[in-house]
């Protein structure tokens, strides 16, 4: 089993700086002392009175653009991949600048899980991050919350290209693949997902999806595989990682049903590489009390938000709901 000590680590804190920054620092320093820490982010960011061992600053690649993108794809990218191309030690936490770790059970995850598969090998080692389940819009989706892994595998998931203008606005001139599955977003394919597609592409490997809205058994497969071959799943909670940014607290809760959880993984390995494997290391889950008393309090404030005429009424409440909810996990706001 690896023995993975914080000095052995490199944490790239990326994206802008904003009001959660110094906790994102803060959280890092507690629970990984002699880590590194990479803050990567804008020019001209107010960065003064950080606690950070070394700046990355970047251009912000729509900073002169006339159009109105419709995410901040490449912005991600650029100031990702600037951050973990300046690490030099061997393992690389890559998270955003409005996160915070709670501990450590990520690098328990990584070093108790199996070598990564022989059906589809596309990293040295796993890479331990969150990803969607495959379903209609999210094929082929990792998350953009968090990865850990080795630094060089952290490294080649961003080294792909940045979005084309054509790509972000692929769906206002091209018909969809299918039609009821379109939102209001033009994008060819959501962010997630132009990671994951082109570091398989770049990989040799045949992710022939032509936009979001394509879902087809073929590519459900294909996601499966190459997740399972290469990657462990982890909420945030089982990764140890909490945000306290409004339009993302509830992925905060312990189960998402969008979302894999460690458990979705151990049944995905067990269907295509080992029907008996048994996990050595299983990240904690909250006791039965704590996770009831949020079920409660998370269905009685969404049942009341049903009932508000208002629409940001009903954001507000929903918005309490998860505040109350993150302080019944972790103690705190």
């Amino acid at each position: 089993m690896k023995d993975i000590k914080p000095s052995d680590i490199s944490v790239v804190l990326q994206g802008p700086v904003n009001n959660l920054t110094p906790g994102a620092l803060k959280s890092v320093r507690r629970f990984l002392p002699g880590a590194e820490i990479i803050l990567s982010t804008w020019k001209g960011s107010a960065v003064n009175g950080l606690d950070y061992d070394k700046l990355i600053l970047s251009c912000d690649p729509y900073l002169d653009s006339q159009k109105q993108y419709p995410t901040n794809l490449n912005r991600m990218l650029v100031s990702s991949l600037a951050g973990v191309r300046a690490v030099k030690r061997k393992y690389t936490l890559k998270m955003r600048t409005d996160f915070e770790i709670t501990g450590c059970n990520f690098i328990k995850l990584f070093c108790n899980s199996p070598a990564v598969g022989n059906e589809m090998k596309l990293f040295i080692e796993r890479v331990v991050c969150f990803a969607w389940k495959p379903q209609p819009g999210r094929l082929l989706q990792v998350g953009d919350f968090f990865f850990f892994g080795l630094t060089e595998d952290i490294t080649s998931l961003f080294e792909i290209p940045l979005s084309t203008d054509g790509e972000f606005f692929y769906l206002k001139n091209n018909t969809p693949s299918n039609a009821h599955l379109l939102s209001e977003n033009p994008n060819r394919f959501h962010p997630e997902q132009h990671i994951w597609i082109n570091f398989l592409r770049k990989s040799g490997v045949d992710a022939s999806l032509r936009d979001y809205t394509d879902y087809n058994e073929e590519m459900k497969v294909l996601t499966e595989k190459s997740f399972i071959n290469n990657l462990v799943f982890s909420s945030f909670y089982e990764f140890s990682i909490s945000t306290r940014k409004r339009n993302l607290l509830r992925y905060n809760f312990p189960i998402q049903k969008r979302c894999y959880k460690f458990s979705d993984w151990v049944f995905l390995y067990r269907k295509y590489i080992d029907k008996g494997y048994i996990p050595i290391y299983v990240p904690p889950f909250p006791s039965k009390p704590k996770f009831i008393t949020v079920k409660i309090v998370s269905t009685l404030g969404r049942f009341l938000a049903i009932f508000m005429p208002v629409k940001k009424y009903r954001r507000k409440i929903r918005f309490l709901v998860d505040k109350s909810a993150i302080y019944i996990f972790y103690g705190t706001i």
